[in-house]
């Protein structure tokens, strides 16, 4: 079945590798060069920007209010408005 065939396959790849040493198992001579490096950080870039606006839209949409509070107090109570939907977190 399948468990044959990926065990040939594997075999076979490991052969490759101690015959031929770790060039049969490295990337081709192509991937080094400057336009692939330029496209992967390009891609990479782009990413990172995408998860920083991300991370920025999430952290602009946190709201703080503070409650002023004295030694006289024993408790405050808070209402939170229906307008903020979501977790809200109180400490």
């Amino acid at each position: 079945g399948k468990d044959g065939s990926l065990k040939k396959w594997l075999a076979g790849r490991l052969h490759q590798i101690e015959e031929k040493g770790e060039s049969a198992f490295s990337c081709p001579l192509w991937c080094y060069r400057r336009p692939p490096h330029a496209c992967h950080s390009s891609i990479c870039s782009f990413l990172f920007i995408i998860m920083a606006y991300s991370l920025f839209l999430h952290g602009s949409a946190v709201h703080e209010l503070s409650v002023a509070y004295g030694p006289q107090d024993a408790w405050k109570e808070i209402v939170i408005d229906d307008r903020l939907a979501g977790a809200s977190l109180v400490s």
